[in-house]
């Protein structure tokens, strides 16, 4: 069992009553002690025709009042001294009474001043008898561990001293001297009688809140009927000891003999009628307990069944997400189905597939409306700190605010709520499955768990399938290099050999007729040799970047510019490179800031400017301007020039496509159209052509708006 001191406080509301009580009792003490330091009898005594409360008496109280006060703290401990001090005293009174003898404690710290009774200073018996009670149970109490008998002494007590108390102050309101006047002794003092029975209450309640039990003690039947009983017997004993007064109506013998019964009656009743409520209360509580045990058990069902109903729906889309997976021909097709599948059990904008691969992850699939930022292809550093950040995890990674944690990155990706997890194969991160949401806490604890599931289930299945398809694509890949391979001979054969042939057959000339030919000639020809050799220059670097554009290695830096900056800056460049074709630009001020990447952006506008050049007449300027379109940019290219056949149109973006030139035109690679709707389409956006035979074409393409971060 626990002692006493290491137990737990009683809660402040049921600590409170004994606490007043025992402040009640240090007051009164104090104030008595005061009037016998002071030689105030009004302090002493309440009327003068009242005994005083004795010195020891209040001093008692006082002590006794501490005691309690210290039971209720953390001191408890120190409650010993002064209770123990209280014991003494009221026992060394009581030996005094019955041996008849003057042990001087009665004078010990001064000689009384107000004289009553035989021995002047002396406490009464009746109250000396109940400091020995209450003290000792009290230090009893205070001392052993807090067990049944250490209770049930302080309850007996208590109730003895509150029943002697009682009939005390009923003594006082009745006229009978004997209910407060033991024999020999001095009277006990009315106050000494209402703060004694204030104490004992505060000591039973003590003794209660302190029993560690629920309800009522076991045991307070005992002291109840033993305090019933104490009353009746000494309200009886005074009755008999108070003598025949011709002037009273009654016997006294009767009346005494009537208390008497009717005392012992209703002590016997209170008793069983407190047992009683114990039963009742105790059923109750066991009502209630089961009650609430019952509620907590068809809680318990209710949250299991939840659950379950939750782990079934999770595990019958882990199963239809695998078959999606499992079954796909491809990639694309199967990502598409998974996607759709876990759309049901989970809320996402865009879901997105990346294969790690040495220090970059590279985009393999994705699905969702948000698909602008970082498309398929796409390559991200392992330094990246949201990547970093998931991959570092090693599990299922959530993050709901990437704006606060992950500002620019925010800002480049277009996405505000996170949940990934990486798919380990060998020890090893080799994908990595990610849900994104436009909006901030899109995802919740149980969505991770989801991830985490998915990623168990069907993540390996995933990885499998892009790894198969990357290996379709690469031998796909490289017959595409081969039959470019092919075309490139072929265009070498065709349009490398007019250049070559003029670059050398001019500078053969030169070199033969170096002395025959005059400067100015000299000057022509070489002047012609470089055309040529700029145009091969041209034609070799259009092959070159088709090649890298159709083999995937040609990367993206996508990220948010000043789109109206870029035109107004790469029309200045046309302008000063050739001064015979007017470039005008047209952008509005408040132009909103786009999504790309800035220097695949510039080369597309320099294509599109430099193929109006080679068609429009020198005496209508170009016009480049730039619009709004949704959530699109829109910049169009507009010439003065002879205009597109309608059946020439489908074909206008394709490799290796040339119209026919206008008398006097530049003859082009065929390559540039197709580069730029190659560039345009990787960064989300679109190409197109209006175009009017006589009266000119417009080239327009699209970039996406950048998504403001709040």
């Amino acid at each position: 069992m626990a002692s006493v001191a290491s137990a737990p406080l009683p809660p402040r509301s049921a600590r409170l009553p004994a606490e007043a009580a025992a402040v009640v009792a240090v007051l009164g003490g104090a104030v008595v002690l005061a009037g016998w330091l002071t030689h105030r009898v009004e302090l002493v005594r309440l009327r003068a025709d009242q005994v005083p409360m004795q010195f020891n008496t209040a001093l008692c109280l006082g002590l006794l009042g501490v005691g309690l006060l210290l039971t209720l703290s953390r001191w408890v401990r120190f409650a010993t001294v002064p209770i123990a001090l209280v014991t003494f005293a009221g026992a060394a009174t009581v030996v005094e009474y019955v041996a008849g003898v003057d042990l001087g404690i009665d004078r010990l710290l001064f000689d009384p001043w107000l004289k009553t009774g035989e021995s002047p200073g002396r406490m009464p018996g009746n109250s000396a008898a109940c400091f020995a009670l209450l003290g000792a149970s009290a230090f009893w109490f205070a001392r052993s561990e807090r067990s049944r008998r250490a209770a049930l002494a302080v309850g007996v007590a208590a109730s003895l001293v509150a029943g002697l108390a009682l009939v005390a102050l009923f003594g006082y309101a009745a006229d009978v001297t004997t209910a407060y006047t033991w024999r020999s002794s001095t009277a006990m003092a009315p106050l000494t009688a209402f703060l004694l029975l204030l104490l004992s209450m505060g000591y039973l309640g003590t003794a209660w809140n302190l029993a560690n039990t629920d309800g009522l003690p076991r045991w307070l039947p005992i002291p109840v009927a033993v305090g019933a009983l104490a009353a009746t017997l000494v309200l009886w004993q005074a009755l008999t000891n108070l003598g025949t007064d011709a002037t009273r109506t009654i016997s006294l013998d009767r009346a005494a003999g009537g208390v008497l019964v009717i005392g012992l009656v209703f002590s016997a009743l209170l008793a069983v009628a407190t047992s009683l409520g114990q039963h009742a209360r105790r059923r109750r509580l066991v009502a209630e307990g089961l009650a609430a045990k019952l509620e907590e058990e068809a809680a318990r069902r209710l949250a299991f069944q939840d659950v379950l109903v939750r782990r079934t729906g999770r595990d019958a889309v882990l199963r239809a997400a695998y078959l999606a997976v499992a079954t796909a021909t491809s990639l694309g097709e199967g990502f598409d189905a998974f996607s759709g599948a876990v759309s049901s059990v989970l809320r996402f904008d865009r879901a997105t597939l990346s294969i790690v691969d040495g220090e970059v992850t590279t985009v393999v699939a994705v699905c969702g409306k948000d698909m602008t930022a970082l498309p398929i292809g796409s390559e991200v550093s392992l330094d990246d700190p949201l990547l970093h950040a998931i991959l570092e995890a090693r599990g299922p990674f959530l993050q709901n605010d990437i704006a606060a944690a992950f500002g620019e990155h925010a800002v480049r990706l277009g996405v505000r709520s996170c949940v990934a997890a990486p798919v380990v194969v060998t020890g090893q991160p080799r994908a990595l499955l990610s849900f994104t949401a436009t909006e901030p806490d899109t995802f919740s604890p149980e969505d991770l768990v989801i991830v985490g599931e998915l990623v168990n289930v069907v993540g390996g299945a995933l990885y499998t399938l892009a790894r198969l398809e990357y290996e379709r694509e690469t031998t796909a890949r490289l017959r595409e290099l081969d039959a470019l391979k092919n075309e490139f001979v072929g265009v070498v054969a065709h349009d490398l050999r007019s250049p070559m042939t003029v670059i050398a057959g001019y500078v053969d000339t030169v070199l033969q007729r170096w002395d025959d030919l005059p400067d100015e000639m000299k000057r022509e020809l070489l002047g012609v040799a470089s055309k040529n050799t700029k145009r091969l220059s041209v034609l070799v670097e259009d092959v070159l970047q088709v090649a890298r554009i159709e083999s995937g290695d040609f990367p993206y830096d996508i990220a948010p510019f000043d789109l109206g900056a870029l035109v107004t800056r790469t029309v200045d460049e046309m302008n000063a490179a050739r001064d015979d074709r007017n470039v005008v630009a047209d952008v509005p001020e408040d132009l909103p800031t786009a999504l790309g990447d800035e220097d695949r952006q510039w080369r597309v506008l320099t294509n599109l400017i430099s193929n109006a050049q080679k068609f429009s007449p020198p005496e209508y300027p170009i016009r480049v301007s730039v619009g709004v379109v949704g959530d699109f940019l829109e910049v169009r290219v507009c010439d003065r020039g002879p205009g597109i056949p309608p059946e020439d149109l489908p074909r206008l973006f394709g490799k290796f496509s040339r119209l026919a030139t206008p008398s006097g035109g530049e003859k082009g690679t065929g390559l540039g159209l197709y580069i730029c709707r190659a560039l345009v389409e990787a960064q989300g956006g679109e190409i197109g052509v209006e175009s009017h035979v006589g009266t000119g074409t417009t080239l327009r393409y699209t970039v996406p708006r950048a998504r403001s971060v709040t």
